[in-house]
C-alpha cells in the first residue's frame, strides 16, 4: 500500500505544514527580534524625551555645576530629581502602548516589522489563521508586558530608592541601612526583567515545534519560508499550487502511527483538512524558457527597509559623535554651528559609505537584505558599479545630506526642499509600472524581490 506521505523523507517532530512553509528556527527568530528590538528601543527613546519634556524626570542643576567644576569628582547629591507619580503613570503608559503595539501587529499584520521581513509569520497552532485579538493580547502581556513592566518598575524604583535614600548610603552602602530595604525588591525586578526573555528562549529552543510559553498560552506558532520544499507522494505535485498536506491534530510526522497504518489504506483514508497560513511571499514567475523571473517588490516594502537602513545609520553616527565629543571637547564646550555642520558632514560621508557599499557589494542593503530585495542592474542583474551606486544615492538622498550640512539661515529654505523631493521620488516610484523613479531610470538599476 501506497502511504500519502514520502516515506524516503525523515520524520520531522510537529505540524503538518503547507509546501513552502516550516516551524521558524531560533536563529531566524532571534534575527527578527534584534530588528524589532531597534524599534523597541525608538520607542524606550520617545518616552524619556517625553518624560523630560513634562518633568518627571530632570537633572539636578547643582550636581551639573559640580560636575562641571570637578567633573571626576563624585556628585554629592542625586544627579537625577524626579516626580515620582508622573513617572509611575508614564512607565504603565509606556507599557500598555508597546502590548497594545505587538497585539496589533500580530492580530493584523501577523508579526512584528521584524518578523515580517524576515517573512516570518504569528498563526493560530490549530488553524494558521490570525491571532484573535483575545490570543495576541495574552501573547503581548507574556512576551512584552512581563520583561518590560519588569523592566520600567525596576527604573522607577532605582530613581525611588535614590531620592528616597541620602546620596551618601547610595555612594557607600553600609549594612543594615536605609538602601538594604531596596536591594530584594530591585533584585527580582531585575531578574525578572533580564531572566524572563532566557526562560522564553530556553523554552523555545527546547519545544519541538518553538514553541515558548508565550506561544502555549495563546496557541499560536511561528513559521517561516521552507529552505527546501517537502516531496510528496504520488498524485502530489511540488510548490506553489499543491493541498496543503495538514494541521496540528492531524496525523504528525513522528507520531505514535509512524507509517499510518491505523487509518486504512491510502486509497480510504481523506486528506487532513485545509490550513488558513497564506504563503510566504510570492511565488516566482517564470518567463518563456522557464527561467524564474525577480518579482517587482511593492512600496511598503521598500519604504519599511529603506526607514530600517536609516535608523542603523542613525545610531551608528549617533555613537561615533558621542564618542568624538567626549574625546575631543571638554564638557563646559558648546558646539558651535561649524562643529554642527563637521559632525553632520561626516554623517553624509557614513550614509554614502552604508549605501554604496551595500549596493555593489551586496546587491541591496542591510535593510534591503533582511526584506529579500535586491538592487541590480536593469540589463545585466549584475551589482551597481561603484560610480552608478554613488550617482543613484546622491539622486535619492543628496537632497537631505545637503540640508543638514548647510548654515541654519539656509536650512529653512533647503529642509522644505529636500522633503519635498522625497515626496516627489516616493510618488513617481508609486505610479511608475515598474516602480522605477529617476534614481533608478538615470542609472538603470532595478529593485526586486530575491529569487
Amino acid at each position: 500500500m501506497t502511504d500519502w506521505r514520502d516515506p524516503s523523507q525523515p520524520r520531522r517532530p510537529g505540524p503538518l505544514l503547507p509546501p513552502g512553509i516550516e516551524v521558524a528556527g531560533i536563529a531566524t527568530r532571534l534575527a527578527a527580534w534584534a530588528v524589532d528590538g531597534i524599534i523597541f528601543g525608538a520607542f524606550l527613546y520617545a518616552f524619556v524625551a517625553v518624560a523630560e519634556t513634562l518633568g518627571a524626570i530632570t537633572i539636578n542643576p547643582a550636581v551639573e555645576a559640580e560636575l562641571k567644576a570637578s567633573p571626576l569628582a563624585l556628585p554629592s547629591a542625586s544627579p537625577i530629581l524626579t516626580n515620582l507619580p508622573q513617572l509611575a503613570a508614564l512607565v504603565v503608559i509606556f507599557v500598555l502602548i508597546n502590548v497594545a503595539y505587538a497585539t496589533v501587529c500580530w492580530t493584523r499584520f501577523r508579526g512584528l516589522p521584524g518578523q515580517r521581513m524576515l517573512s516570518l509569520q504569528v498563526g493560530a497552532a490549530d488553524t494558521g489563521r490570525n491571532l484573535s485579538v483575545k490570543s495576541a493580547l495574552l501573547r503581548s502581556i507574556v512576551a512584552v508586558g512581563v520583561p518590560f513592566g519588569a523592566g520600567g518598575a525596576f527604573t522607577w524604583g532605582t530613581l525611588a530608592m535614590s531620592a528616597a535614600v541620602p546620596w551618601a548610603q547610595l555612594q557607600d552602602p553600609q549594612p543594615g541601612g536605609p538602601a538594604e530595604a531596596w536591594v530584594l525588591p530591585l533584585l527580582l525586578l531585575m531578574l525578572v526583567a533580564v531572566g524572563w526573555p532566557l526562560v522564553m528562549l530556553a523554552w523555545t529552543a527546547n519545544s519541538p515545534t518553538k514553541q515558548g510559553p508565550h506561544d502555549r498560552l495563546a496557541g499560536s506558532l511561528v513559521v517561516g519560508k521552507a529552505k527546501s520544499a517537502w516531496r510528496f507522494g504520488p498524485g502530489y505535485g511540488a510548490y506553489p499550487g499543491v493541498p496543503p498536506t495538514g494541521l496540528l491534530g492531524s496525523p504528525e510526522v513522528g507520531s505514535g502511527d509512524p507509517a499510518g497504518q491505523a487509518a486504512g489504506p491510502a486509497s480510504e483514508r481523506p486528506l487532513p483538512g485545509p490550513t488558513e497560513w497564506p504563503q510566504v511571499g510570492p511565488a516566482p514567475s517564470v518567463d518563456a524558457a522557464g527561467r524564474p523571473v525577480a518579482a517587482v517588490v511593492t512600496i511598503g516594502r521598500r519604504v519599511a527597509a529603506y526607514l530600517f537602513d536609516c535608523a542603523v545609520v542613525f545610531i551608528v553616527f549617533l555613537t561615533i559623535v558621542e564618542v568624538a565629543a567626549a574625546a575631543f571637547l571638554n564638557s563646559p564646550t558648546v558646539l558651535d554651528e561649524r562643529t554642527y555642520i563637521l559632525f553632520f558632514l561626516a554623517g553624509g560621508v557614513l550614509q554614502i559609505a552604508y549605501f554604496t557599499v551595500g549596493w555593489v557589494v551586496w546587491k541591496g542593503t542591510p535593510g534591503q537584505r533582511l526584506m529579500h530585495m535586491r538592487v541590480t542592474d536593469a540589463a545585466t542583474g549584475k551589482g551597481l558599479s561603484w560610480m552608478d551606486a554613488l550617482a543613484r544615492w546622491a539622486i535619492m538622498q543628496g537632497p537631505f545630506a545637503l540640508a543638514t550640512i548647510v548654515p541654519l539661515a539656509a536650512q529653512q529654505f533647503v529642509g522644505p526642499a529636500a522633503a519635498g523631493w522625497t515626496v516627489w521620488l516616493l510618488y513617481s516610484t508609486l505610479k511608475d509600472p515598474d516602480h522605477r523613479a529617476i534614481h533608478d531610470r538615470f542609472v538603470n538599476s532595478h529593485v526586486t524581490l530575491a529569487v
